[in-house]
């Protein structure tokens, strides 16, 4: 075991990792340079004292990457204007508010695949998709709520998608009853 460090340097903040690729590049969060908040950090090779800082949408501003691709491609949320959070691409050195469906006002992408399909879930309130979140997939430019692919009356409410495999295999929770966990695949 090694211990990555932060962005800030110092053993006295903290940092998290969340997600790793076949590469070994490893991403999460870490108070900044500044010490002012925690921000996206991508350490290359999964190597101590490698952390670059991803950046936020609002300069300065909170943000995690929970995912990371084979082609460094790293998802997650930011902070955005108003308090708000959005779901975040990060990519060839750009940080990228992912699109949103019906005025909802939190995002958040949970992973990504090496085909750049993203998935994840869309909430009027932060930390509700259990509650009222609607499960999402971003390919190209647009957003899809999974709950329109499923077969009419089929019962299920699908909340949040958690992940992607590059087969189009999601994995999520939803509403069927009582709260369950779900695999979907694309057709």
């Amino acid at each position: 075991m090694v211990d990555l460090g932060t962005l800030h340097g110092t053993s006295s903040t903290s940092g998290r990792a969340w997600g790793i690729n076949h590469g070994g590049d490893v991403v999460g969060l870490s108070r900044n340079e500044a010490n002012t908040t925690s921000q996206a950090t991508l350490w290359r090779g999964g190597t101590p004292g490698t952390a670059a800082n991803l950046g936020a949408l609002v300069e300065g501003g909170f943000s995690s990457a929970y995912a990371v691709n084979d082609r460094c491609w790293a998802v997650g949320e930011s902070a955005a204007t108003g308090g708000n959070t959005r779901a975040t691409l990060w990519r060839d050195g750009r940080v990228e508010e992912l699109a949103r469906i019906d005025r909802r006002r939190h995002s958040r992408a949970n992973d990504v695949n090496n085909r750049g399909q993203m998935v994840g879930h869309v909430t009027s309130f932060v930390g509700a998709p259990s509650t009222e979140g609607m499960a999402v997939l971003w390919q190209g430019d647009g957003v899809v709520n999974l709950n329109d692919l499923l077969q009419e009356g089929s019962g299920w409410v699908l909340r949040s998608a958690e992940g992607i495999n590059s087969r189009g295999q999601i994995t999520g929770y939803g509403f069927g009853g009582q709260t369950r966990s779900f695999v979907l695949t694309l057709g």
